[in-house]
């Protein structure tokens, strides 16, 4: 019992970092795939590999990296700070304009202004006494922890606050409208697409309407079957069409059937 209670103090920290990734690659896969039929674009696939070849190369260059970190001087680190930091705040700034100003239902741009926010936070407001305390605090496996925390708590903010429809919501908003056996066929990513397929219906999409993509139902009504799109952004339907009397729809079924 010791050894482990040992074994567990001494990896604690590499225990979390490895839950706290894998949290987040659930609720990414999750969020992005089940609940919004992976039109979420969370990056689940970069957060699955980078992490791990970011891990093999730091310890496989840990003895280098500090050789060059005591030969640098310390004025030489201060002006390289200097400029990182400008850039930073330049993307800080520029990440926010597009949020506010641009379109709020990027999620990448709320994951890397977290970061940045995240690096603001550790650099000026913990306090350090000296360049040892700040490479270790930098260094440290619970800050990548954190991140990948910070990184999971965004997905679920962004999901609150830009509050797409699901494709289960959207189902049943198809299904309140009168139609009967609705299901799922596949998502529409380009708004160039869905007006080729469904160029007999007049789209009026309102701005950023078409941000997050499309879901495409296909159900029944008065023993006809319809294609229907609903907007994720909009939570509304946006086009419905006859399939027999629309080839393309016919064409785009019979594609992702075989996906």
């Amino acid at each position: 019992m010791r050894k482990i209670s040992i074994f567990i103090k001494h990896y604690i920290s590499y225990i979390c970092t490895g839950l706290s990734w894998g949290l987040m690659l659930l609720i990414f896969w999750y969020s992005e795939y089940k609940v919004y039929g992976g039109n979420l674009k969370t990056g689940f696939t970069y957060a699955l590999i980078c992490p791990p070849i970011y891990a093999l190369s730091y310890y496989l260059n840990k003895e280098d990296r500090k050789e060059r970190l005591e030969q640098k001087s310390k004025s030489k680190l201060k002006i390289s700070n200097i400029i990182n930091d400008i850039i930073l705040v330049c993307l800080g700034l520029f990440f926010l304009w597009v949020i506010v100003f641009r379109n709020p239902y990027l999620i990448n741009i709320y994951l890397c202004l977290s970061v940045i926010l995240f690096y603001i936070i550790i650099t000026y407001i913990l306090p350090r006494k000296e360049c040892e305390k700040k490479n270790r605090i930098e260094d440290s496996r619970w800050l990548v922890s954190i991140i990948f925390g910070i990184l999971t708590v965004d997905v679920l903010l962004f999901c609150i606050i830009a509050n797409p429809i699901t494709v289960k919501e959207g189902r049943q908003l198809v299904g309140d409208t009168g139609y009967e056996n609705v299901q799922f066929i596949d998502n529409i990513k380009d708004p160039i697409i869905l007006e080729s397929i469904f160029a007999d219906c007049d789209l009026l999409l309102s701005k950023n309407e078409d941000a997050l993509n499309f879901y495409l139902y296909r159900g029944t009504k008065y023993g006809e079957s319809y294609g229907i799109v609903v907007s994720l952004v909009g939570r509304r339907i946006v086009a419905e069409s006859k399939d027999e009397n629309n080839n393309s729809l016919l064409y785009f079924y019979e594609i992702h059937r075989n996906d």
